[in-house]
């Protein structure tokens, strides 16, 4: 059904949009600031597409720079803007880039033209830098007087006051008229992750402006005074000023406060949805395949975990960097080899391709999909994994793209196209990079070789299936772990939304009851 569709302020759409989304854009209406923060798949992107269009029909307002994490703005531009625009939207998109086509394709942003929308699209680390910076203040200067708005895409990613990104993106809020934040996971640490991001929509939205006086309202601060601030003291430089720390518990939870109030705020400026409340989607399905590691791989393992048992229980102070090194160890053992210190290249615990028993678990998985005529999502934790699972994906003849950090924009752009298209059977991608931004519903069943210590990383990479456009009767999710391993500790914590990073940085005590004591496993 074509045509204008009721309550979207006279909007025409290729597709009548979901109900769901006409009431965020109901709510969106008029707003100045505010916070799209449903669950990834909602379509919070045509919501935004949506409401510029309104806004620019209006005549109040002309462009929008737009940031995301790489990759994502990109795909705002060959996918999303196309897909959603309504009719008779007039716009013209640019990626920012170094390439000489970037370049020419800004120019053409920069230049006002009457009738027709300017999109800027930036990621967060170019918009860091001193010439994404001066690209991004010169088209804010440049549209300001028409009517500018700001969108920060996937905002959980400005969380830190003095990251240079979160300074670089504040430095931009007085010239925009609207501003906007669309994620799905706006708090996935603490509380604390909320002042950047909120305050960027209004500095005043909380009454305070002191990022320390933001901590002291809402978690109890250890005093000056303590045994930890004292030590901490003692090792610094004269004249730098004492970090403020959080008290935690007996279990080493952190003791936040005023959580009902902070949650009131936020909720005043956010609209939110989930998706079981809004969309006919198939249910997940969760199955694990667990596997015996070698003989000799066991026993690498047992010696790592030896090791790690030793240092945690010795007393020593540990690093945080330092203990998630170890547990790194562990992992890449579990998926048959790890990095020695001083060494380039990998140690390999098998020899030769059918050696590896996770590897033949995946193959498993893979044989009985592609039997099924099922598209797959494989997802790995390291670049040496991505690298075993092709070579594995290769022995079988099965097609596949690869997707990470070294691959190029155009290369990432490709491999979306050609998976959605089913001209590929595998899409595999690193969980960190493929976490947000991309519409992968060509799979219905998601298989991990492994997963990051983030709870944010993987309740992002489930979504990317998981969205509107899933048409499957089920997306299966499959965890491949090695027996009695960090394999499990991790996948019990990311089920229970515990990030283990916050584990590993707490109480030595604590570190070493969730990850060496017998814990009954969740089936």
């Amino acid at each position: 059904m074509d045509g204008a569709v009721p309550d979207a302020d006279g909007l025409e759409f290729e597709r009548v949009p979901f109900r769901h989304q006409l009431e965020a854009l109901r709510w969106s209406r008029g707003r100045a600031h505010y916070c799209l923060n449903s669950e990834q798949g909602t379509g919070k992107t045509f919501v935004l597409i949506a409401d510029l269009a309104r806004r620019f029909f209006s005549g109040r307002l002309h462009a929008a720079l737009v940031i995301a994490p790489n990759g994502v703005q990109r795909n705002w531009h060959s996918r999303e803007l196309p897909q959603c625009a309504p009719k008779g939207f007039r716009y013209r998109s640019a990626v920012y880039g170094t390439s000489a086509k970037d370049r020419r394709q800004v120019d053409t942003v920069m230049q006002v033209e009457p009738g027709e929308f300017k999109i800027l699209l930036m990621h967060y680390d170019a918009l860091a830098t001193k010439k994404g910076h001066e690209a991004a203040v010169a088209f804010c200067q440049t549209m300001q007087r028409l009517g500018l708005a700001i969108i920060c895409d996937e905002s959980q990613r400005v969380k830190s006051p003095s990251a240079i990104r979160t300074r670089a993106l504040h430095s931009l809020r007085r010239y925009a008229s609207m501003r906007v934040l669309s994620t799905g996971t706006p708090i996935l640490n603490a509380p604390f992750d909320a002042f950047s991001q909120y305050t960027f929509l209004d500095p005043n939205l909380f009454g305070i402006t002191s990022f320390v006086a933001f901590k002291s309202e809402y978690a109890e601060l250890l005093p000056p005074n303590s045994p930890l601030m004292r030590k901490i003291a003692e090792g610094l430089r004269p004249g730098m000023p004492l970090p403020t720390v959080v008290a935690k518990d007996k279990a080493g939870q952190p003791k936040w406060r005023n959580l009902d109030k902070l949650a009131e705020i936020l909720q005043q400026h956010s609209h939110r949805v989930l998706k079981r409340d809004c969309l006919d989607l198939p249910p997940k399905i969760y199955v694990e395949r667990e596997f015996e590691m070698t003989p000799t791989q066991a026993r690498v393992y047992q010696v790592a975990r030896d090791e790690l048992r030793l240092l945690l229980s010795s007393g020593e102070a540990l690093p945080i960097a330092a203990r998630i090194g170890a547990f790194t160890k562990l992992s890449q053992i579990v998926s048959g080899y790890f990095l020695a210190p001083g060494t380039a290249r990998p140690l390999m615990l098998h020899n030769g391709k059918d050696n590896n028993p996770k590897v033949q678990v995946l193959k498993e998985e893979v044989e009985t999909c592609i039997d099924n005529d099922e598209n797959i999502i494989i997802f790995a934790r390291f670049i040496e994994e991505l690298k075993i699972v092709s070579a594995a994906l290769t022995d079988m003849e099965v097609s596949h793209v690869m997707y990470h950090g070294s691959v190029s924009a155009e290369d990432r752009d490709k491999a979306i196209d050609d998976f959605q298209a089913r001209r590929v059977r595998v899409f595999l991608a690193q969980c960190a990079t493929g976490s947000t931004g991309l519409t992968l519903t060509a799979a219905s069943t998601v298989i991990y070789f492994s997963n990051t210590w983030s709870y944010g990383d993987r309740s992002q990479n489930e979504d990317r299936a998981h969205r509107i456009g899933q048409t499957a009767e089920r997306v299966r999710y499959v965890d491949i772990l090695a027996a009695d391993s960090i394999d499990r500790k991790v996948v019990d914590a990311l089920k229970n939304k515990l990030d283990l990073a916050q584990i590993l940085s707490g109480d030595r005590e604590v570190v070493l009851a969730h990850m060496f004591e017998t814990q009954g496993r969740t089936q």
